[in-house]
């Protein structure tokens, strides 16, 4: 199935070596490009940005992970314009010029995203979460114990862990 944002969808492509990633690419054409810094692992991941009608290609995103493929999480911040990408060791939200507008690190695995109705971006990890601004400024960070269930209630997120349940109010 395929997801069309603004005219576009990403495919993901994935390869086992960064020979196989560097000959796909090349076979691409003439393509805007941006392989993402300090990215480590055993597996090589291309998102190929194309046109929804023609198929043609808008640019690749490029990066090692050490995460399975489908534990990486995507997704399109349409208000801010940004994609968000999660590498399994960092998220980066990147601009529509390929330009990396900021890099946060993980220090737990990642539940998922959420954009909140005040237009910031929730990151919720395993034992953490961050709200996040579009222009990459940490507004809130809170570290948990380990998350065991959670729930987004309006501007509010309910999180249950071990030690009990506490309430957040996102800005």
């Amino acid at each position: 199935m395929r997801q069309i944002f603004k005219n576009r969808f990403i495919k993901p492509y994935f390869f086992g070596s960064s020979n196989e990633l560097s000959r796909f690419v090349r076979n691409l054409g003439e393509v805007k490009e941006l392989w993402l810094e300090d990215s480590v692992g055993a597996n090589y991941v291309c998102y190929v940005c194309r046109e929804s009608l023609s198929g043609e290609v808008i640019f690749c995103l490029s990066f090692c992970s050490e995460e399975e493929v489908n534990d990486l999480n995507l997704i399109h911040w349409s208000k801010a314009n940004l994609m968000v990408v999660e590498t399994g060791k960092t998220v980066q939200l990147i601009n529509e010029d390929l330009i990396v507008i900021k890099v946060l690190d993980l220090t737990y695995p990642v539940i998922g995203f959420q954009i909140t109705p005040m237009n910031n971006l929730l990151v919720l990890e395993e034992g953490s979460m961050r709200l996040v601004d579009f222009e990459g400024k940490v507004l809130m960070e809170k570290v948990f114990d380990l998350i065991e269930d959670f729930e987004l209630d309006g501007n509010t997120l309910i999180v249950k862990t071990a030690e009990g349940i506490e309430s957040v109010k996102l800005q």
